[in-house]
């Protein structure tokens, strides 16, 4: 559900039949593929990124925790940060 490049990893910490835990290194620029049935939550574990939703532009630090809903469209992230994301399976 991810494009990527060599540098990106996505690593999939936990799936369970109630959510699944993954960890995302960005290095630069990735795109997050919307997940029409799920919420996506994106919790930042280091870094220093811009998350963009449906072009609303927030700023990822350490500590913060983003919820992004079904329903959106475009999920963009710039910088360069480690996420765990948590979403429906």
């Amino acid at each position: 559900n991810m494009s990527s490049d060599l540098k990106h990893q996505m690593v999939s910490l936990l799936a369970s039949d109630f959510f699944n835990v993954e960890r995302i290194d960005v290095f630069k620029e990735l795109h997050v593929a919307p997940i029409p049935k799920s919420f996506q939550i994106f919790f930042c574990m280091q870094g220093d990124a811009v998350i963009s939703v449906d072009g609303n532009e927030e700023p990822i630090k350490f500590g913060m925790t983003y919820l992004v809903p079904a329903a959106c469209k475009t999920i963009d992230i710039q910088g360069k940060c480690q996420l765990l994301r948590i979403r429906l399976p």
